[in-house]
């Protein structure tokens, strides 16, 4: 059985990038969720047609299993990278595993990753990770400017550099990591005549500027350790300005 993210005496078990965002955007709505464990978090039909989706590539890529579903199909068709031996799927964050703040490790995985030997040689960048994502509106999707801060994608270029290339990457100013977003989009009815319904939105980001970025996630996790350990609710910060936190008392 997972363990939960924070202990029953307050201990911060694990942190994960989801974890970070909240937390980052309220954390009483984090308090709620990972202490009180107050919050629902059971299955909706969005979230069981990602499960599927992501499942459904994954067997595509690790062993062939062909794609059945419009939605897998649009991508594979559409603009993923060419099934090629060698690649990752649902690569977990271990070898190494990242820690924060000394004790605290990080969770989650990549639904993707095309490593080094595998790159182009023209490529300019030294690996490539893709996440999977479902919408209804591809309004609602990433862009390039906001997925270049996007704390999952960044969490998961720092692994790599750090998987690939060691300490030494991340001081290494040619480095670069490509990160896409690969966008389904789960009502292809509503897009408009020749539309298509898959799109990858893709970025470089600098080993170097992970650097910086990291210090700010230990930063971040050190306060979620005092938060953690707070006896009631009502001593946890709710930022008013944040539409994340009017539900929560801010």
């Amino acid at each position: 059985m997972r363990a939960r993210a924070v202990l029953p005496d307050g201990t911060l078990h694990h942190v994960s990038a989801s974890q970070v965002k909240t937390f980052s955007k309220c954390q009483r709505k984090w308090y709620f969720e990972k202490v009180l464990r107050a919050v629902d978090n059971s299955s909706t039909s969005a979230r069981s047609t990602g499960t599927a989706l992501h499942k459904e590539v994954e067997n595509w890529y690790s062993g062939g299993t062909p794609v059945e579903s419009a939605l897998a199909r649009a991508g594979v068709d559409g603009g993923l990278p060419l099934r090629t031996v060698g690649m990752g799927t649902e690569v977990p964050l271990t070898a190494p595993v990242l820690y924060s703040d000394g004790d605290v490790p990080w969770e989650g995985s990549i639904d993707l990753l095309i490593p080094p030997s595998l790159m182009h040689p023209t490529d300019t960048s030294g690996v490539w990770i893709i996440d999977h994502k479902t919408t209804k509106d591809f309004a609602y999707s990433l862009t390039t400017r906001t997925l270049a801060t996007d704390i999952q994608m960044q969490v998961y270029a720092y692994w790599a550099v750090l998987r690939y290339y060691g300490v030494e990457g991340l001081h290494n100013p040619e480095l670069k990591i490509k990160l896409s977003h690969a966008v389904y989009h789960t009502r292809p009815e509503t897009l408009k005549k020749g539309q298509a319904g898959f799109r990858m939105i893709t970025i470089e980001v600098s080993a170097e500027k992970l650097l910086p970025f990291w210090e700010e996630m230990e930063n971040t996790v050190r306060a979620m350790k005092k938060v953690a350990r707070l006896p009631v609710v009502t001593d946890v910060p709710a930022d008013s300005s944040q539409r994340e936190c009017w539900a929560y008392g801010g």
